[in-house]
C-alpha cells in the first residue's frame, strides 16, 4: 500500500490510477468521486474556524489536532478506509505548502515511518531504501504495530 497526498483537482487522475480517494478537509465538493461515508477521514479535518487563518497560527493549531491522534492508529485507519489499495489523502488547497495535508504527511512519516509523497511529483530516484523497504513495507509495519498495541 501506497500513500500520497493530492487536492480533489487531481481526482480523475487518481481515479485513473486505482487509488482511492480519502477526504481529510472540512467538506468534499459535490463532484468529487470519495466515498463519503467510509472514505472521509475527519478527524484529520481542520477545524471550521481555521479556514482562513495565516498560517502562522494556523500549523500551530492544525499540530494541536494532529498530537491529539495515535500516528499508528491513523494509518491503520487509512489502510481500512482504502481496503489496503494505495490511497490519497485529499483537501481543497492546489499548493500542498498551503495546506494542511502536507502537515500530516510530514507528521505521519516522522512518527509512524510512512513515506506519503503529493500525487504527481516525480522526484529523482535514489538507492536509498526507506525503512519500510527493509522491514516488509507500511501494510506488514501497520499490521505489526495493532498486533504489538493488542498484546
Amino acid at each position: 500500500m501506497k500513500l500520497y497526498t493530492s487536492y480533489y483537482g487531481k481526482i480523475k487522475a487518481l481515479d485513473k490510477a486505482g487509488i482511492v480517494p480519502i477526504a481529510i478537509s472540512v467538506s468534499i465538493p459535490d463532484w468529487a468521486t470519495v466515498d463519503r461515508e467510509n472514505c472521509w477521514f475527519k478527524a484529520l479535518a481542520p477545524h471550521h474556524s481555521m479556514i482562513k487563518m495565516p498560517m502562522a497560527e494556523y500549523i500551530p493549531k492544525y499540530n494541536e489536532i494532529l498530537s491529539g491522534h495515535n500516528p499508528v492508529a491513523v494509518c491503520n485507519m487509512i489502510k481500512k478506509m482504502a481496503d489496503g489499495k494505495d490511497a490519497a489523502l485529499l483537501c481543497w488547497e492546489k499548493d500542498a505548502d498551503e495546506c494542511h495535508r502536507k502537515l500530516v504527511a510530514e507528521w505521519l512519516n516522522k512518527s509512524a515511518g510512512t513515506h506519503i509523497e503529493e500525487f504527481g511529483i516525480v522526484k529523482p530516484e535514489t538507492d536509498q531504501e526507506t525503512f519500510f523497504d527493509r522491514n516488509g513495507g507500511m501494510s506488514d509495519f501497520i499490521d505489526r504495530a495493532v498486533e504489538f498495541m493488542d498484546s
